[in-house]
């Protein structure tokens, strides 16, 4: 669950993702990642790696993954796999969609 504390000065924020169980990078070559937490600040990722090594310092939002798998930056997944099916397998051509 999410823990909030006080936020950074200006209203900044920072968010830390911890206890992550598995990490996807995206990269078919690298597919998982030596990485336990994220850190991303004013909603950019900054940080992927393991929590002791992170400056976590600040944080405004602290969310416990409970061993969970994370894939960063990964936006509306299911989304795009159903464009992607619909495009691929349905009789017609689809005309707005390209994967």
């Amino acid at each position: 669950m999410a823990e909030p504390t006080a936020s950074t000065s200006q209203g900044l924020t920072k968010l830390v993702i911890r206890n992550v169980g598995l990490m996807l990078s995206g990269a078919m070559e690298n597919p998982i990642l030596d990485a336990d937490a994220l850190v991303a600040e004013n909603g950019r990722i900054t940080a992927l790696g393991r929590l002791k090594d992170l400056d976590t310092e600040g944080a405004s939002t602290v969310i416990d993954a409970k061993g969970t798998t994370l894939a960063p930056g990964l936006v509306n997944f299911i989304t795009g796999i159903y464009r992607c099916y619909i495009i691929h397998f349905l009789p017609f051509p689809p005309l707005l969609f390209s994967c």
